[in-house]
C-alpha cells in the first residue's frame, strides 16, 4: 500500500515538473519570437530610414543638378550675349572706320578738282581753294572780267558759281569739319560778285 502511495507521490510530481517545464520552454519560446520581432521591427525602421536617406540624397542631387544646368545656361547665354555684343560694336568700328576713310579720300579728289580750276577755265578763274576757317570754296574771276559788260560778268560769275558747286555735288560724303556747300565768287580785291544763297540757289551780288 505504502509502495503504491509512493509511487503516486512519484508520478504526481514528475507531471507537475513537466507541466513547470513546459511553461518554461513556453516562456522562453514566446521571449524568442519577441525578440525575433523586435529584431525585425527594428531592421525594418532602419531599412526605411536608410531608403530616406537615400531618397533625400537623390533629390538633393537633382536639384543640385538642374540648379548647375540652369547656372550653365545663363552663363552660355550671358557669354553669347557678350561675343555677339562685341562682334556688334567691332563692326560698328569698322564701318565707322571705313566711312571716316571714304570721306577723307573724298575730301581729297575734291581738293585736287579745285586746284585744277584755273586751268581748266582757261584762267577766267585765276585761283580756287577751300578756306580752312570757313569751309567755303572761294573762286577769284579774273579782272579782266570786270571790265566786261554787267550781263556778261554776271554771267560769267554764275558760270564759276556752277562749276564750283558741280564739285561740291560730285564728291560727297566729305568731313562735316572740312567741306561747306557755300560757293563764294569774288575779284582778285576779295569783294563778293556772287555766291550760294540760303535757299541754295545762286546769288549776284550786284543785284539788289
Amino acid at each position: 500500500m505504502k509502495k503504491k502511495k509512493f509511487y503516486q507521490k512519484k508520478w504526481f510530481w514528475i507531471l507537475i515538473g513537466a507541466v513547470v517545464i513546459i511553461g518554461i520552454i513556453g516562456d522562453l519560446t514566446g521571449f524568442g519570437d519577441d525578440t525575433d520581432n523586435s529584431s525585425k521591427s527594428s531592421s525594418s525602421v532602419k531599412k526605411e530610414a536608410k531608403s530616406e536617406d537615400k531618397k533625400s540624397k537623390a533629390e538633393e542631387s537633382s536639384k543640385k543638378a538642374r540648379s548647375e544646368a540652369v547656372s550653365s545656361s545663363k552663363k552660355a547665354k550671358a557669354e553669347a550675349e557678350s561675343k555677339s555684343k562685341a562682334e556688334a560694336e567691332a563692326m560698328s568700328k569698322s564701318k565707322k572706320e571705313a566711312s571716316q576713310k571714304k570721306e577723307q579720300d573724298d575730301y581729297n579728289k575734291l581738293v585736287q578738282a579745285v586746284a585744277s580750276l584755273p586751268a581748266q577755265s582757261k584762267n577766267v578763274i585765276t585761283s580756287a581753294s577751300i578756306d580752312k576757317d570757313t569751309n567755303f570754296l572761294m573762286l577769284t574771276m579774273t579782272d579782266e572780267a570786270l571790265s566786261t559788260s554787267d550781263a556778261e560778268l554776271k554771267n560769267l560769275v554764275k558760270s564759276a558759281w556752277e562749276i564750283g558747286t558741280s564739285l561740291i555735288q560730285k564728291y560727297p560724303p566729305y568731313p562735316k569739319d572740312k567741306v561747306s556747300s557755300m560757293v563764294v565768287v569774288q575779284d582778285s580785291a576779295g569783294n563778293r560778285l556772287g555766291h550760294t544763297s540760303i535757299t541754295g540757289d545762286f546769288k549776284y551780288d550786284a543785284d539788289k
